[in-house]
């Protein structure tokens, strides 16, 4: 998705647009949260079960945080936690075209060359032109059908 923006005060309220929505899906399944890291709701309440079941819980002496004793536990790598090499489940991935017709062009208007009033529409149409044709191959992109386009 490609953000265009003409303040940073209007980039704000996209970003935080985008946040709302996020809570507002977390709100609904606090569990997506997770499996966005990887984890499934089984295994983590499976995991909870366990760890209340059993009572074991020991506290770390270096850096006195209190760290569950489940065999096979490896805490979270740091370094790699923005990465994520698995497929997502089909459930998190939501790809749709935007609800309107309106593009990025529409609303920032027209192009102000200058010229005349044709150089500018022929401009619009090809940059419209282009935008949708970006759109489209984003969509396919995404639903990995690029073959098709």
């Amino acid at each position: 998705m490609m953000l265009i923006t003409t303040s940073k005060v209007s980039a704000k309220k996209h970003i935080g647009a985008v946040y709302y929505m996020l809570g507002d899906r977390f709100s609904e399944d606090p569990f997506v949260l997770f499996q966005l890291r990887g984890r499934l709701k089984e295994e983590i309440i499976a995991k909870l079960r366990h760890i209340r079941g059993s009572g074991e819980v020991k506290k770390d002496s270096k850096t006195s945080q209190v760290s569950p004793s489940i065999k096979g536990y490896q805490p979270p790598v740091v370094s790699g936690y923005w990465q994520y090499n698995q497929q997502l489940e089909s459930s998190l991935v939501v790809i749709s075209p935007p609800p309107g017709s309106e593009t990025v062009l529409d609303v920032l208007g027209p192009i102000p060359l200058g010229t005349t009033a044709t150089a500018a529409d022929v401009v619009m149409q090809y940059l419209d032109t282009i935008y949708k044709n970006v759109s489209d191959r984003a969509v396919l992109m995404g639903l990995n059908r690029e073959s098709e386009g």
